[in-house]
């Protein structure tokens, strides 16, 4: 996901921090409004059936992850 951001500048970031994940661009930002995206980070577990079951504003560590993912899908 962008915040407004342009290809190249996100180009530069994954360059510059080595990321090595696919990341995606939104920039007719359809997808933020789709999934109601109102601050970055959001994070979002998706179940098998595509729903939403669970949503975090704001950022997580590796540990917060790991435990709000096993939650949301225990439920």
């Amino acid at each position: 996901m962008n915040n407004g951001e342009t290809p190249q500048a996100v180009t530069a970031f994954r360059a510059d921090q080595r990321v090595t994940f696919p990341l995606v661009m939104d920039e007719s930002f359809a997808i933020s409004d789709e999934y109601v995206v109102q601050q970055f980070p959001t994070t979002y577990v998706i179940g098998r059936d595509g729903t939403i079951r669970a949503r975090n504003y704001g950022a997580l560590t590796a540990e917060q992850i790991s435990q709000f993912v096993d939650d949301a899908l225990a439920s």
